[in-house]
């Protein structure tokens, strides 16, 4: 095995046990692209490979590499979690190359509270703001005639519900 699959699968091993995936699974999802930037950026910072070394361990291209890493300058101060866990997983590297003192199993375990808690955050955010939309469609609804009210249940909200599986019986309760 070479230095540069040892240097890299020790970064990937980091990175993956932190979020709990595989980054190499091509997929969209946010925890997955957040963990993509934080391992390129580990590599740029702790290797001495190009972004087409760094990119082919993932099957990616430099230019995914590139972006993955100009994104990360661009949401680090955006998004605080994703700096933490980049800090986080920098700490454990720079422990395993014996930078510091060895690493304690504890970290890992933290540093994964702390993503889990900012995917928490997030989705909060994500619901007060689907909140704040629900809430202005409620209160235009009170500005509909009661025909106009009437209508809007029958063509619209019992075909929501239905698809979303609401029980409208609790809802007629109240």
């Amino acid at each position: 095995m070479t230095e540069y699959n040892q240097d890299i699968k020790a970064i990937r091993n980091i990175v993956e046990k932190v979020y709990s995936i595989d980054i190499s699974i091509t997929c969209r999802q946010i925890n997955y692209i957040h963990a993509r930037m934080i391992f390129y950026k580990l590599c740029k910072d702790y290797t001495k490979y190009s972004l087409q070394m760094i990119g082919s361990f993932l099957s990616k291209d430099h230019a995914t590499v590139l972006n993955g890493l100009r994104k990360y300058e661009i949401l680090k101060s955006q998004d605080v979690s994703l700096f933490n866990t980049y800090n986080r997983c920098s700490k454990i590297l720079s422990r395993i190359l014996g930078f510091e003192e060895p690493i304690n199993e504890s970290e890992i375990y933290e540093a994964k509270l702390i993503k889990v808690t900012s995917d928490y955050e997030n989705e909060i955010i994500e619901l007060k703001r689907k909140l704040k939309t629900n809430n202005i469609l409620i209160d235009a609804c009170r500005l509909l005639s009661p025909e106009q009210q009437l209508e809007f249940y029958h063509n619209r909200f019992i075909p929501f519900a239905k698809i979303h599986k609401v029980n409208l019986e609790s809802i007629k309760r109240n």
